[in-house]
């Protein structure tokens, strides 16, 4: 959908649109027939996540590729911000243990991803060799605690959540609005989340490193929903919004792998230097994006 370029930026991975057995027009599209249902659009979006990180998930059972393992993990993260994004049609317990269950994944995932970001990223003449190895000897380790984790049932569970529809609330609200077209779901998911970012403040300088990860996860919410809805919403042209977020996300993941490189240590010469540039460059990305205003609106 949007052809992020930099290797940091999470690859846009956009949901297929597939024939559902069973659905009648309105479920399908809501009362536009050339609208999808907020139900057809979710079933769209976790489908493609899941079959995304099913894919991916290649990279640790033959010929390693950090960057396979890097889009199974923003496939998780992009499963969780729509189970986010279309709360309010979604059967509470059966998304939070669907939530909990991606949230366990990615985080077993995480420390071979910091490893590699290390070699790739940090490593000098003097420790590459020592990082890599340290890298290497991850991978084995990850894979058994995925199997553990029943990483192969992960995308069945999707599916089978979705064809018998416990995923979707059962109450009167939750399914006039599941069956409602998708842009009234979307415009409530986008205007929450942008309402969320906006409440850290004009100043990504004066954040501490927790809320500045904290406004990280939630500006790639914003994104992710922006991709999820924007197919089926009329609004302005949201080129500008997407750059500026894009560049964005770009300052923060600079500052985040600094940051889980040092582990929160002081900084000093080449690392201070990037980390200054990277926030200068995030307090001008961020003053542009909030300068721009919700493409939806």
């Amino acid at each position: 959908m949007f052809p992020f370029q930099r290797s940091r930026l999470e690859p846009c991975v956009a949901p297929q649109v597939h024939p559902v057995q069973g659905d009648d027009d309105m479920a399908r599209h809501g009362k536009d027939s050339n609208i999808p249902s907020a139900a057809r659009l979710l079933e769209d979006v976790l489908r493609t996540q899941a079959g995304a990180f099913d894919k991916s998930l290649g990279a640790l059972t033959s010929d390693y590729d950090p960057e396979r393992l890097h889009k199974a993990r923003v496939a998780l993260r992009r499963l969780r911000s729509a189970l986010q994004g279309f709360a309010p049609i979604l059967d509470k317990d059966e998304a939070r243990k669907l939530s909990r269950q991606a949230r366990d994944l990615f985080r077993i995932l995480g420390p071979l991803r910091e490893a590699d970001v290390a070699v790739e990223s940090f490593a000098t003449e003097a420790d590459r060799e020592l990082l890599a190895a340290r890298a290497l000897a991850l991978r084995g380790e990850t894979r058994d605690r995925l199997q553990a984790a029943g990483v192969d049932a992960f995308a069945a569970r999707v599916e089978s959540g979705l064809r018998d529809g416990r995923l979707l609330g059962k109450g009167p609200p939750a399914r006039r609005l599941a069956l409602s077209g998708a842009p009234l779901l979307g415009a409530l998911a986008l205007q929450e989340v942008w309402t969320r970012v906006l409440a850290y403040g004009d100043s990504i300088a004066a954040l501490q490193e927790e809320p500045r990860h904290d406004f990280r996860k939630d500006m790639k919410t914003l994104r992710y929903l922006t991709e999820f809805f924007l197919p089926v919403m009329a609004g302005r042209k949201p080129a500008k919004f997407i750059k500026r977020l894009e560049k964005l996300q770009e300052d923060l993941g600079e500052l985040n792998d600094i940051a889980v490189h040092t582990r929160g240590g002081s900084l000093e010469g080449d690392l201070q230097r990037r980390a200054d540039r990277a926030t200068k460059a995030a307090e001008t990305h961020w003053a542009k994006l909030r300068k721009a205003g919700p493409w939806w609106g």
